[in-house]
């Protein structure tokens, strides 16, 4: 039976370990070191000033001022100066956290986020985000790049087929001229006047602007796939929307 990579970890490999409590009906996080080490004193001079630093975030004096700070609030009778002081569950849980990640090994940080979301209640069993191939989104991101050019090349392709079908052109050169007004340039013209749909005028475009496919047997084919692959996950994104 082989062992638990965490619990090698807890044995071997951590120096500092969260604790978990209670006081006045609200849990409380607190870091303790685990292994005993020449530098111990230092190390908890350190765990403390960096302590500090994460509540001074939070606009929250120093841990050394709070004696200070209830003595006056007694004194005035104003116990929501003190509670104010005093950082909420929030902020000293977050600092808790924060200050043992930053002790720890990196190998041993997956646990201790593990151990804190476990003692707040936080833990959903979601699984993740599902693995996807390299190729897979290489493709998608394609396929996201030729729906744009077939935006672009909407008004064009449109151009080119009233053009044809009114004959008002006399050739490609005229119809071609009409397309540089409207901003096209030669090889945007060029795949328009040949293409037979306006997703083939985008990925034969795509086809030669891009390094990789340029000049690669089968590429077209590679362009048509993408964007297919792209509308399918348009239309299964739309499906599963509640």
């Amino acid at each position: 039976m082989s062992k638990d990579p965490n619990d090698m970890d807890k044995t071997k490999a951590k120096e500092v370990e969260l604790l978990f409590g209670s006081y006045e009906d609200r849990k409380t996080t607190a870091v303790q070191f685990l292994w005993p080490r020449p530098d111990s004193l230092e190390r908890l001079a350190a765990q403390h000033q960096f302590y500090d630093s994460i509540l001074a975030w939070a606009e929250l004096p120093a841990t050394s001022e709070w004696p200070k700070i209830l003595k006056v609030s007694r004194r005035a009778r104003l116990p929501s100066i003190w509670q104010r002081v005093h950082p909420s569950p929030l902020e000293s849980s977050a600092a808790a956290l924060l200050t043992a990640l930053a002790f720890s090994s990196r190998k041993h940080r997956t646990y201790i986020v593990g151990q804190f979301l476990k003692a707040h209640g936080l833990t959903r069993n979601l699984p993740g985000r599902p693995r996807v191939a390299p190729g897979k989104t290489l493709a998608i991101v394609r396929g996201i790049q030729i729906q744009k050019l077939m935006q672009r090349f909407q008004e064009g392709f449109e151009m080119v087929i009233q053009a044809r079908r009114r004959g008002g052109f006399s050739d490609d050169a005229a119809i071609t001229t009409e397309l540089k007004k409207k901003g096209y340039n030669n090889l945007e013209a060029q795949v328009l006047l040949v293409a037979k749909t306006l997703q083939d005028a985008a990925c034969k475009y795509f086809v030669e602007t891009s390094p990789d496919l340029k000049g690669r047997r089968g590429a077209l084919k590679v362009a048509q796939n993408s964007i297919a692959l792209y509308k399918k996950t348009l239309a299964v994104g739309v499906a599963s929307r509640p």
